[in-house]
Formats: C-alpha cells, structure tokens, sequence
C-alpha cells in the first residue's frame, strides 16, 4: 500500500477493499437507475490496478531486473478469466433452457477480452456491455510487463512523469472528443485507459499527501456519482464526461495515497472482496430483473449473492492453485 508519508509496501491494505465496495456500488446504483451518476466507478477501479500491478511488477525488476512474463499473464488470468467463464456458463445453459442460441457474439468478444473494441465501433453487446473495461484492463496487463522493464531501467521517477503526462494527453484527447458530441470511441476504447496510467504513476513515485487528502478524493468521486450536466445521452451527458472521468482518477488517487480509516469497515471490506464478481453479474441480472417491481434493489441483492458464490466457489479455488508451490 502506500501510506500517508507516501511510501510504498507490499502489506495488504483492507482500506482498499473498502474503496473497491464504494466503487462497485456506485456502478450497481447507477446502471439500475437508482442515481443519475457512479460510471466513473469503474476510473476508480482502473487507477487502483494500475497502481497495484505496477507496484508488483516494479519490484518484480528492482529484484531480478527482468518479468517473468509468462507468469504474470498467468496469475491475471487465474485471478479474472474463471469467474467470467463462470458467468458465460451459466449464460449458455439459460439460453438453452429457454430455447435459444446458446453462443451470442457478445460472449465471443467477451472471452476474448475484445468488448472495448465492438462497443468503440458503437456496436452493442447484450447483457456482456460492461466487459468493455476488463478488455481494457486485460490488454494493459498484455502490454504492461514490456513497459516496466524499460521504466524501470530509465528511472522511476522519469518514467511517472511520462505516464503522469500521457494520462494528461488522454484526458484532453478524449474531452475534445466527448465535446465533439462523440461518445462510443473516446469512452469505451483503450483511450480510457488513463486511469491506470495516473495509479501506475503513483505506484513508482508515491505522493505524500495530508491525511484529509483522501477525503478530498472521497469528496471528489462523490461529485462524479451525484452530479450530471448537460443533455442526456447513455444515462447522462457525453460532455460531463470529458471532466467526470479525470475528478475521479485523481479523487481514486488521492485516497489511495492516505485511505481513510473507515474504508475498513468490515461489510465494506466484505463487498470490496466480492466487487469483481459483483460488477460481472449485475448488468445480466437487471437485464433478466428489470421489468419486476423493485428490480434495481432485486438485482443488487441477487448480484452480491452470486458474486459471494462465484469468489467462494470459482475464485478462490483458483489463487489458491496459484499460490501452491
């Protein structure tokens, strides 16, 4: 983790559960309607990627001044690839109880970690839409271990503040894009991806930051959760957009930099554990749920359920493969 003085650890930090549940439940608030903002929970996911892969992998360099690629590619698949296979499964097997095709090509994309692109082209994908941003993550993790290495190698504090600066690129990139009145190509393609060079960033030069910081950056992901401006378009407005996505980078960036201490409060860390499984499943069950009374607070019940089923059964056999010798 890095700490309030901003020096960075390997320790677990159950804070940063606490900040995945308050993500995750922004995104399940937001896609049932039930707030006129929380997409940009997922820039918060991507920021605290980035700065935890890249923290692994810069030590991974420090220690052995190479990646074991090979390794590491596998460990992100045994950590995301069952709990999504999992979900296609059952996908399937409903879609053949009920008479129809068993494969769509939203699974396809899917699977192959490709959604970013079909939803880029402003194609749609079904109950699969939001694996848009594991695309994003997946292709990251693909091209990330070559980049470390030369970061590391240049200077870590040269290289943070070349990705400091392409998060800034992306951010102006995508809010002329966004201002043009686009939507799909600046906000589903890998030009979304800034988030997790700001926490990549973080992770090889930690900032030090004032304890109240990381309620600043609370305060700032709120703003982005409740606040929308503009004409409505995909649930909000496409300009708001353009400023959303960087207040919540850098508030997720903030609050990682001196988590608050009630970010470990036991339920919270419980959701942030199951928050992969959480946000895999509930755009299929408000697609299945939604025309029942009370379907948004259905499908978050129903959601925390299978994402508690999905880390009990599925994930966890997994990493504990992982970490057997």
């Amino acid at each position: 983790m890095s700490g309030p003085g901003g020096q960075l650890s390997t320790s677990y930090d159950p804070r940063l559960d606490g900040l995945r549940a308050v993500a995750v439940t922004a995104v399940l608030l937001f896609h049932t309607e039930l707030t006129p903002g929380g997409s940009a929970g997922v820039d918060v996911f991507f920021v605290l990627s980035g700065w935890l892969i890249t923290g692994i992998l810069a030590r991974e360099v420090g220690a052995t001044g190479s990646i074991d690629r090979g390794a590491f590619w596998l460990r992100r698949l045994r950590r995301l690839t069952p709990a999504l296979l999992f979900l296609l499964l059952v996908m399937v097997t409903v879609n053949l109880a009920h008479g129809m095709a068993p494969v769509s090509p939203g699974m396809g994309f899917a699977a192959s970690y490709t959604t970013d692109f079909q939803q880029a082209a402003g194609s749609t994908v079904g109950p699969l839409s939001h694996t848009w941003s594991l695309a994003i993550e997946e292709q990251f993790y693909l091209v990330w271990p070559f980049v470390m290495i030369a970061a590391v190698r240049a200077g870590q504090a040269r290289a943070a503040a070349w990705m400091v600066a392409g998060w800034a690129v992306l951010n102006i990139l995508r809010a002329a894009l966004f201002l043009s009145g686009d939507f799909d190509l600046p906000y589903f393609s890998p030009l979304h991806a800034s988030g997790l060079l700001l926490g990549s960033a973080m992770a090889l030069r930690p900032i030090k930051v004032p304890a109240l910081a990381g309620w600043l950056g609370l305060g700032l992901i709120a703003v982005t959760f409740l606040v929308r401006a503009g004409p409505p378009v995909i649930h909000g407005s496409i300009a708001a957009s353009a400023w959303e996505i960087p207040v919540a980078e850098i508030g997720a960036a903030l609050v990682i930099a001196t988590p608050p201490a009630f970010l470990a409060w036991k339920p919270l860390v419980a959701l942030g554990l199951i928050s992969y499984g959480m946000y895999l499943w509930h755009i299929p069950m408000w697609r299945l749920l939604m025309k029942l009374p009370g379907s948004p607070w259905l499908t978050i019940a129903a959601s925390i359920g299978l994402a508690a089923l999905s880390f009990r059964y599925v994930e966890k056999p997994f990493r504990a493969r992982q970490r057997a010798p």
